[in-house]
């Protein structure tokens, strides 16, 4: 049965406040905004730790270079650039992408949020070929464009685990050759210049934030890629 063009908007309207249950948002006072709990992975609550002018991109390198601690990486020098690629409008979820880009004097780092499960891997070097293409210029070789263009790294928080069965909630990926060497059978890095890091928020939520919830903060004790070492013995 066909249905009428008033009943055909209702259901629409059913549809989008299923997509989005908040599209009466933008009716609310800046009284009743502020007294909404927020998604902790929405665009608004992650532009302000990364990107907030007041401590001058100090929370995004400390976060990569946490990250790079942990998988044994040189850290990065000081941010002098942070850039938001692009927020979304609703202040409750997660947009479309929000990429926090930042530069310092040997590094570009590009930090992303993913909720949806997708191959992070095959995104990251395709997200790292385009930073890369911003250090070449027409005519160059390959090789000329690796010799210049600083070091990538991508981290991407993910609220999903790339690698279930794996133990730890970081899984970095470097680009490398497939056949080791025929007396080591040690694989050789391709390229020390892409580096990609894909954080699991679930594994580190669960299994090791209950722990340093347990503990009173002290600078003096070991940091926390030292912990987690202890705890996977």
């Amino acid at each position: 049965m066909m249905k009428t063009h008033e009943e055909s908007k209702e259901v629409l309207q059913l549809d989008n406040e299923k997509v989005n249950p908040n599209i009466e948002a933008d009716k609310l006072s800046d009284e009743e905004l502020l007294k909404l709990a927020l998604n902790p992975l929405a665009d608004p609550i992650i532009e302000a730790i990364f990107t907030n002018e007041d401590v001058a991109g100090l929370a995004a390198q400390s976060l990569v270079n946490a990250v790079l601690e942990i998988d044994g990486d040189p850290l990065m020098g000081k941010i002098t650039r942070l850039t938001v690629q692009k927020t979304s409008r609703n202040i409750f979820h997660r947009g479309y992408r929000l990429d926090i880009e930042g530069i310092s004097e040997n590094e570009l780092s590009d930090i992303e949020i993913q909720i949806t499960p997708m191959n992070m891997v095959n995104r990251g070097f395709l997200q790292a070929g385009q930073l890369a293409a911003i250090n070449a210029k027409r005519g160059d070789t390959m090789r000329e464009v690796l010799k210049k263009m600083p070091r990538i790294l991508m981290v991407n928080l993910n609220w999903f685990m790339d690698r279930p069965k794996h133990p730890d909630f970081t899984q970095p990926v470097d680009l490398m050759y497939r056949k080791p060497y025929p007396d080591t059978q040690i694989y050789e890095r391709a390229s020390d210049r892409v580096h990609i890091y894909n954080i699991e928020l679930n594994k580190f939520t669960e299994r090791v934030l209950p722990d340093l919830k347990s503990k009173p903060y002290d600078p003096k004790t070991p940091r926390l890629y030292r912990s987690l070492i202890n705890k996977l013995r």
